[in-house]
C-alpha cells in the first residue's frame, strides 16, 4: 500500500477520534453518530465537529508533485457517487478505497482504546523515519497498552520496550495493511530494544506489540 495513502487515512482517524468539540464541555471519546444520523456526539450524546480534510494545504504548503499525489489519493478513496448519491453510488461501496478503509477500521478495532493513539517516534530507539518518501512511524496508547508502527517499505527497527507500561511478556505481531492479516512477530521480556524486520512478503507493514 502506498505509504502516503495509508498516512493520509490514518490523519484522518485520528483527527475523527480527537475530534473538535463546539461546546465548552470536554467531550467523551469515542464519538459515535448521533440517533437522527445527521451529526456526531461523544459518549454523552454532546455534538462534536469533525474538520475533514479541506485539502487548504494545497495551496500553503505542498509542491507541485506532492499536491499532485494528494489529489490522486482522494480520486482514490473519495466518491462523488457517494456522497452526492449518484445512481451508482451502490457500487462505490466496493471500491478499492472503501475496501481499504475497512481493513484499516478492522486494525483499529482490534487495538483497543484506539482512540487514544499518541504519535511518539522516541518508541523506535532506531530505524525511524519522518522525511522523504519511505516512512517509519510509531505510535503507542496514550497509558502503554500497545504500540503501533508502521513501515512503509522493507526496514529494519529496534523498539524501546520500556515505552510498554506492562511487565509482563509483551507479544508482538505483524497485520498486513493489505488484507488485516496477521502473523506473529515472537513473544519478548518487557525491557529492551529488540529488532525487527519487515516479512518478506509484505511490501510495507504494520507492527503492534502489547
Amino acid at each position: 500500500m502506498n505509504n502516503y495513502y495509508f498516512k493520509s487515512i490514518c490523519f484522518i482517524l485520528i483527527i475523527c477520534a480527537l475530534g473538535l468539540t463546539v461546546s465548552a464541555q470536554k467531550p467523551v471519546f469515542p464519538v459515535k453518530i448521533s440517533e437522527t444520523s445527521r451529526y456526531f456526539t461523544d459518549q454523552n450524546n454532546n455534538p462534536v465537529f469533525w474538520l475533514g480534510t479541506t485539502q487548504w494545504q494545497i495551496f500553503r504548503e505542498y509542491t507541485l508533485d506532492e499536491a499532485k499525489t494528494n489529489i490522486r489519493a482522494h480520486h482514490t478513496y473519495g466518491h462523488n457517487d457517494s456522497w452526492r448519491v449518484l445512481p451508482t453510488w451502490k457500487k462505490a461501496l466496493d471500491a478499492p478505497g472503501a475496501v481499504q478503509m475497512g481493513v484499516l477500521k478492522k486494525i483499529f478495532l482490534g487495538l483497543g482504546e484506539w482512540w487514544l493513539l499518541v504519535p511518539d517516534q522516541s518508541v523506535l530507539a532506531s530505524g525511524g523515519n519522518t522525511d522523504g518518501e519511505i516512512l517509519n512511524l510509531a505510535a503507542r496508547h496514550r497509558d502503554g497498552k500497545w504500540i503501533m508502527i508502521y513501515l512503509a517499505a522493507k526496514s529494519t527497527v529496534s523498539v524501546d520496550l520500556s515505552k510498554l507500561a506492562t511487565r509482563r511478556k509483551i507479544n508482538a505481531y505483524w497485520i498486513d495493511p493489505v488484507t488485516a492479516n496477521s502473523t506473529p512477530a515472537g513473544r519478548f521480556k518487557a525491557s529492551g530494544k529488540p529488532a525487527f524486520t519487515t516479512p518478506n512478503n509484505l511490501e510495507d507493514a504494520i507492527l503492534i506489540l502489547r
